[in-house]
């Protein structure tokens, strides 16, 4: 063969390698130059579906980051069952937008500094393709990335095989292997934090994950926010139950105040009607509505006080010979 044929043929391929390892490199260095931060004024959002509610309700991965620093950080949960990229019921829910603004306005409102996206099993069972799921990530991470948050890019976990009474969802990981890669380029393009639920899971056969093949069961919670916290580096202690527990009662409180079941009441087409138990309208429930915010501090500064008690105690133990 000529070799200016040989030249023709083969150095497009050798030049396609070496820029895909100039690109690993630099990624490489981006994500030891831009390393997860938790800091004394970090506010920590969680945006997502069904599983990302489930994690931040049974408070391990909170545990796991109030311990990693000597601070107090917050968190809101602004996640809702069934959410997708293209659409959010904290937004599009009805009566909500009035009150609380669209992504950016509670975004802002509540300070945040960091956001947890956590996206991709509904939209790979959705109708929609990978382009249109990347355009919409990449629109809601253009909002997130304002105010120069930090941001964390969650791969779900891979879809399950359960019984024979429910379908094989198994056999859409070779579409949502699409949508995990597609999360991945973002989140480099972005310059976001990329966590990697579906390939760290991918060969788990010894513990089922789930309970219907998607959504997470309570008894593997722990184990799924340790690989999120691994995945960040960030340090996983054995868990205190003491501590998960205000957590969830804390988050109980947030949905109370974020989610109330009795909006339309609050806020909606009944404001007007006759409800409450003392002056006997809507007002009296917005004004009971409206403490929520100070038994949620109270909370916080619960789970604060158990945080430094836990981190005390284990600088103690360290300190032993």
């Amino acid at each position: 063969m000529p070799k200016n044929l040989v030249y023709n043929l083969y150095m497009p391929c050798l030049r396609f390698f070496v820029s895909l390892l100039c690109l690993a490199f630099s990624t490489a260095i981006l994500s030891a130059n831009e390393p997860f931060e938790l800091t004394s004024k970090q506010v920590i959002a969680f945006l997502g579906g069904t599983n990302c509610v489930n994690l931040q309700n049974a408070g391990y991965l909170e545990a796991t980051l109030t311990l990693a620093v000597d601070a107090q950080p917050r968190f809101v949960d602004l996640a809702w069952e069934g959410d997708t990229v293209f659409r959010q019921g904290t937004i599009v829910e009805r009566w909500r937008k009035a009150k609380f603004g669209d992504l950016a306005a509670q975004l802002n409102t509540n300070a945040v500094t960091t956001v947890f996206v956590m996206f991709g099993q509904n939209e790979t069972l959705s109708d929609s393709t990978v382009p249109e799921f990347a355009e919409a990530l990449e629109q809601m991470l253009s909002i997130c990335k304002q105010e120069e948050r930090q941001v964390v890019i969650v791969a779900p976990i891979p879809f399950e095989k359960t019984n024979e009474l429910l379908p094989d969802l198994s056999q859409r990981n070779p579409d949502l292997a699409n949508y995990v890669l597609e999360m991945s380029r973002l989140a480099d393009k972005h310059h976001c934090h990329f966590v990697d639920l579906f390939r760290h899971f991918k060969d788990n056969a010894q513990n089922a994950l789930t309970n219907n093949g998607l959504h997470i069961r309570p008894a593997m919670s722990q184990l799924v926010s340790n690989a999120i916290a691994t995945q960040l580096n960030v340090p996983t202690e054995n868990s205190d139950e003491a501590l998960r527990t205000a957590i969830s009662q804390k988050h109980q409180l947030w949905m109370n105040y974020w989610r109330p079941a009795n909006w339309k009441c609050l806020y909606g087409d009944d404001g007007e009607r006759n409800f409450g138990k003392a002056t006997g309208d809507s007002d009296t429930l917005r004004e009971e509505w409206k403490q929520l915010p100070n038994l949620i501090a109270k909370s916080e500064q619960k789970i604060w006080r158990l945080a430094r008690n836990l981190q005390g105690e284990r600088v103690k133990s360290e300190a032993q010979p």
